[in-house]
């Protein structure tokens, strides 16, 4: 186990084409279908930040990998005072309409040296660094920006609920690589983390009702759509 693998298992093989980075606006990445998909996948996580927000008084958000901010815009903007965006740059007159608003920062996550000149309350990065050849510039640019107070919330897929415990390569070829819990806690400590909660969540949207029942059944009982999203909440150590 070793940095190049990012604490994932030795036999596993990432797909290092990076396939997600788009500098045009051609839509190579963001085309219709994914920007309206936008609104529903990991739609439990920003939700679980809104709570952040209202537990703590968070004034001052920076979204990574925003997308078109759909999420964003419904649960996160009406509570807070300032929203920073950041993507790349294939998606910022989208994000930029939906959240006239908001400072929009165009980047590529995987070589960024942004420096953006504050510091923010809550840092979102969701669903972002199994798209990034090399997620260690994203989450020291992350660990840059959050106030000494502050919470960061990241998640990505679990392998092991999404694939089985044997796979060794993404299905999803816009995915460069994919954790287990074990293994991204272990990633996120080592860029000088204290994880403060580890959860599963559907990938998608559900209905109130249905995420209150699905709570209440131990995941290896579900269906691997509801549990399959693991979001991590994490301070500085």
């Amino acid at each position: 186990m070793g940095d190049k693998q990012y604490f994932i298992k030795d036999d596993y093989r990432p797909n290092l084409v990076q396939a997600t980075y788009d500098a045009t606006d051609y839509r190579f990445y963001w085309n219709e279908k994914r920007i309206k998909e936008s609104s529903i996948y990991q739609y439990h996580v920003y939700e679980n930040c809104r709570w952040l927000i209202l537990k703590y008084g968070f004034e001052h958000i920076l979204d990574v990998g925003c997308g078109p901010a759909f999420k964003t815009k419904e649960l996160i903007v009406p509570l807070v005072k300032a929203v920073t965006l950041m993507d790349q740059p294939s998606i910022a007159k989208i994000a930029k309409s939906v959240i006239p608003t908001a400072r929009f920062v165009a980047t590529n996550l995987e070589s960024t040296e942004t420096k953006l000149g504050k510091l923010f309350d809550l840092i979102i990065c969701a669903d972002v660094l199994e798209h990034i050849v090399d997620p260690d510039p994203c989450m020291q640019m992350i660990r840059r920006h959050i106030q000494p107070s502050g919470i960061v919330v990241l998640s990505t897929v679990e392998r092991d609920i999404l694939h089985g415990t044997h796979n060794c390569t993404p299905t999803n070829q816009m995915h460069v690589r994919e954790w287990n819990r074990d293994e991204f806690s272990k990633y996120i400590k080592s860029h000088n983390f204290e994880i403060l909660q580890q959860k599963l969540l559907p990938q998608g949207k559900i209905s109130a009702m249905k995420f209150r029942v699905m709570q209440c059944v131990p995941h290896w009982m579900r269906k691997k759509e509801l549990s399959s999203c693991q979001m991590v909440v994490c301070r500085l150590a």
